[in-house]
Order: structure tokens, then C-alpha cells, then sequence
């Protein structure tokens, strides 16, 4: 009948505009969220905005006859219309700008709640793998952060970062004949017998009085494991440090005839006494 072609003629147009809204919408999802200031987006204003999103979208589908799968003629747009395709715009937009654990959390609650409105288990996974990965990232990244905390905090960052620098310009030395390096340590910038001096002081005062904001693994975005994990990977990481410049530092003295008493403790004690 007539008022049957017209109602699922709207039907259909329903389910165009409703399809391209979506895509749209979640193109800029970041957009629609201001931060502080009025200018910057918030990654973590996009997570939650994409939980709003989620749950409003199954709210109405629950509630909205045009959804229903049963309706022949919308056949041809079942993809559109499908839970899947909901979860893969808004989350596919979200991920990428999440930067921290509760931006993760919220990312997490929009798969229940699509999940609870008929969200197929593959697709489930799929985001859930994704999220792990970021998750991952998100945490490596943060150990990194803290790792440099921790460095300058403890005096090491400044001759670690020079001494990194001699080393690579020595090493392209060797590689390349044609260019020639033999400057001394001790005549590097940075790795002056002043600078290590004053670095291993700052050091040793850090010992006696551990810094936590350097080497606190206050990881947010993992479990009391994997924040255990990262502090070991961060006082690792001090502790190598300092045996590349204590090791360095010793052996150009030993082979120079000079003095470097100034170091008071080996690498290993200096491992036992972050361990405590």
C-alpha cells in the first residue's frame, strides 16, 4: 500500500541519516569535548564522552522498533545499523586520543554496556585486544616518564645524557675512518671531573633520602603487579645508569693514573641500597 512504501521509504531514510550522523559524529568525537582553558581537547573528556555516546545510542536502540533486524527492506543497511558498526566509529575515534587509565576504564564500560545491547563476542575481543595493547603502551610510556624523573632527581640525568653522547660519537669514530674522535672523557662536555663530582654527590644524597616522586611506580594505568614491575624497572634503570659512569669514569682514571675515590659505592651496593 501507499502508506506502507511511504513509511518504510522513511525508515530508510532514517537509517541513511542515522548511519552518516554516526560516522560523522565520531570523526570528531574529540571536538566535542573543550578542556580547560577553552581550547584544548581532553583525551579523557573524549573517553567519557564516548561512554555517554555508547550508552545513550543502546538506550534508544532498545526502545526503537527501526533497529530491529526482523525488517526486510532495511536489510541492505544491517550493517550500518548494527551494534558492531556503533562500537567500531565511536571506539575507533576514542582510542587513539586515551591517554590515561581512567580514559581506559570508561573505554571499557562502553563494551559492557554495548555488549548488554547484543555486541558480538568477536568484536568484543577485538576492542578488548586493543585496548590491552594500549593499555601496554600507555604504561611503558609512563615508566619512561618516571624512569627520567628518577634520573634527575637523583643528579644522574645530565652525565647519563653526556655520556650517552661521548659513547655514540666514539662509536661512529670506529665505524667511520674518516672521522676522528679522541677526545679524553674527562675533556667531554658534561662528563668534567666538576659536573661527575657533583653529580655523584647529588646521587649519594638521594640515597639517604630516597626521592618519591622520582621513584614512586605510580603507574595508574595497571594493577599492584604491574606497578611492583615498574619500579623495579625504574630502579633498574638508576642503577645502570650509574654503573655506565662509575664503570667509565673508574676505568679512564685507573688507566690515566688519576683519582675517583669520589665514588662512594660500587653498582652493587648501590643496588642493595635502592632494593631496601
Amino acid at each position: 500500500s501507499a502508506l506502507q512504501d511511504a513509511i518504510l521509504a522513511c525508515l530508510q531514510e532514517s537509517a541513511q541519516v542515522y548511519a552518516s550522523s554516526l560516522q560523522c559524529h565520531a570523526a570528531n568525537l574529540g571536538s566535542h569535548f573543550v578542556g580547560e582553558g577553552g581550547s584544548a581537547t581532553s583525551p579523557e573528556g573524549t573517553a567519557a564522552l564516548a561512554l555517554a555516546a555508547v550508552s545513550q545510542l543502546c538506550e534508544v536502540r532498545a526502545g526503537s522498533p527501526g533497529f530491529s533486524s526482523d525488517i526486510p527492506q532495511l536489510e541492505e543497511m544491517a550493517g550500518d545499523l548494527s551494534v558492531e558498526t556503533m562500537v567500531d566509529c565511536i571506539m575507533g575515534a576514542a582510542v587513539g586520543v586515551t591517554s590515561d587509565a581512567e580514559g581506559l576504564e570508561a573505554l571499557q564500560l562502553s563494551l559492557g554496556t554495548a555488549k548488554l545491547a547484543g555486541l558480538s563476542e568477536e568484536c568484543c575481543e577485538r576492542w578488548e585486544l586493543l585496548l590491552k595493547e594500549k593499555e601496554a603502551r600507555l604504561t611503558e610510556a609512563a615508566i619512561g616518564e618516571m624512569i627520567a624523573r628518577a634520573m634527575k632527581c637523583r643528579g644522574l640525568y645530565g652525565v647519563s645524557q653526556a655520556l650517552a653522547e661521548y659513547n655514540s660519537r666514539r662509536q661512529s669514530s670506529e665505524k667511520d675512518e674518516d672521522t676522528e674522535f679522541s677526545l679524553p672523557m674527562s675533556s667531554f662536555p658534561g662528563l668534567d671531573d666538576a659536573s661527575i663530582r657533583k653529580a655523584a654527590e647529588t646521587f649519594y644524597s638521594s640515597l639517604l633520602a630516597p626521592s618519591e616522586e622520582g621513584l614512586s611506580a605510580n603507574v595508574g594505568a595497571g594493577d599492584a603487579e604491574t606497578r611492583a614491575k615498574a619500579r623495579e624497572k625504574v630502579q633498574d634503570a638508576v642503577v645502570g645508569a650509574y654503573r655506565d659512569l662509575f664503570e667509565a669514569v673508574v676505568g679512564e682514571k685507573k688507566a690515566q693514573g688519576g683519582d675517583a675515590s669520589f665514588f662512594e659505592h660500587t653498582p652493587e651496593q648501590v643496588k642493595t641500597l635502592l632494593s631496601v
